[in-house]
């Protein structure tokens, strides 16, 4: 008997992607002040794992796992979300290769090597993820930002175009658009 074939994967809807990032990304502004980094945090991973349904790669795999560079910020965010929907998380040390990661944070604590670091990745399929200011115009493909106490993002299409990573217009319809050096 033929093993049942499983349905295609659906993506999300452009709705159900805006009210999806709105509704997670608006309760930052929101919490308690002694819970507002690790309510950040919360959303900001809950971000990166939606977020990699809506990046395309050229090899046309899926990004099933994320690393983080530097200090990690997010504790047991990645934890806390449903294991289904959970890839695998590593933590890079200073020698390891970040060019091996489909999708690369990049923590403040980088700031100072983050050229370097850029520079290890260009022209490799990995989508790069910041929460710090300027990272989106040195560079990085995704920026996270607080305005108004409220988390947003930033794409830098030029980064994400030399990647050759190609970005839902659901994505970046939601997003500010960046371009290097501006």
């Amino acid at each position: 008997m033929p093993a049942p074939s499983r349905p295609p994967r659906s993506r999300p809807s452009a709705p159900f992607l805006a009210v999806a990032l709105s509704a997670a990304l608006e309760l930052a502004g929101g919490g308690a002040r002694a819970g507002e980094a690790v309510a950040e945090y919360q959303l900001k991973a809950a971000f990166l794992l939606l977020v990699r349904q809506f990046v395309a790669r050229p090899d046309g795999e899926s990004i099933s796992q994320i690393c983080i560079l530097g200090d990690d910020p997010f504790g047991e965010a990645f934890g806390a979300a449903p294991a289904a929907g959970v890839p695998e998380v590593r933590h890079l040390g200073p020698s390891d290769d970040p060019g091996s990661c489909p999708l690369l944070f990049i923590a403040r604590s980088e700031r100072a090597r983050l050229r370097s670091v850029l520079e290890a990745v260009r022209s490799r399929p990995v989508l790069t993820v910041g929460d710090t200011p300027g990272y989106a115009s040195q560079g990085v493909i995704l920026n996270l930002f607080l305005d108004e106490n409220k988390v947003r993002f930033e794409v830098n299409v030029d980064a994400a175009r030399r990647a050759e990573l190609t970005l839902s217009p659901r994505l970046t319809s939601l997003a500010r658009l960046v371009r290097e050096g501006r």
